[in-house]
């Protein structure tokens, strides 16, 4: 549990089982495929603004709150 987005409202963050795998499109995590590692994301929801691969191997700019 912690507090994330705009809202200071109570979430569930939870851990994806591929954290820090390397990837190279969207379907190879659970989360998200972290464009500047190559990596999937340890915990979602994520927020923030952060760039990601879409299922195409395309870099794509998210912004989360």
């Amino acid at each position: 549990m912690g507090r994330g987005g705009l809202l200071p409202d109570e979430l569930c963050f939870r851990p994806t089982p591929d954290a820090g795998k390397s990837c190279r499109k969207a379907s190879d995590c659970t989360g998200f495929c972290l464009a500047d590692s190559l990596t999937c994301s340890a915990v979602v929801p994520q927020f923030g603004c952060f760039e990601m691969m879409t299922e195409d191997g395309r870099k794509a700019g998210l912004s989360v709150d």
